[in-house]
């Protein structure tokens, strides 16, 4: 019936198409993550990083900021 209403120009969708559809599974979440050495290395280049000019010391800041941002 809705189906034929659809077709006439009467309902714009057919309602009960959406519950004949089967969900599906979705796919497992891939959690990707540092180690402790890995996150221990990231943090000793960050630390690495030079700082004698204003904009060195800026660009270490916001490194160091953006990757604790990003990890935390």
């Amino acid at each position: 019936m809705f189906a034929w209403l659809v077709n006439a120009g009467y309902l714009a969708g057919n309602p009960s198409s959406l519950s004949r559809q089967r969900s599906s599974r979705q796919a497992p979440r891939v959690e990707r993550y540092l180690d402790d050495e890995m996150w221990r290395e990231v943090k000793a280049t960050i630390d690495a990083m030079p700082r004698n000019t204003p904009r060195e010391r800026e660009r270490y800041l916001r490194l160091r900021w953006l990757i604790t941002l990003c990890y935390v």
